[in-house]
């Protein structure tokens, strides 16, 4: 991800401006969110995830050894 896209993802978790809405957090305690704040929560999450899954994958080269150490293909 660009220096310029997080700094955007930052900015939008930054704004104290705009439409909110109140939920009750995990320890019971009322706070306020800002629309952009919970956006930007929600892109920093999908974010993460698909950064986990980058770093989860693997060569194909690992992939076709598993399956024919496992007898799952004939042909390494």
């Amino acid at each position: 991800i660009s220096k310029v896209l997080l700094f955007k993802i930052e900015t939008l978790a930054k704004n104290r401006t705009g439409v909110g809405f109140t939920f009750i957090d995990n320890e019971g305690n009322e706070k306020l969110l800002i629309e952009s704040q919970i956006v930007a929560e929600l892109l920093q999450y999908f974010r993460d995830l698909a950064q986990v899954m980058i770093g989860e994958a693997i060569s194909i080269s690992e992939l076709k050894a598993f399956l024919y150490d496992n007898d799952i293909i004939c042909e390494n």
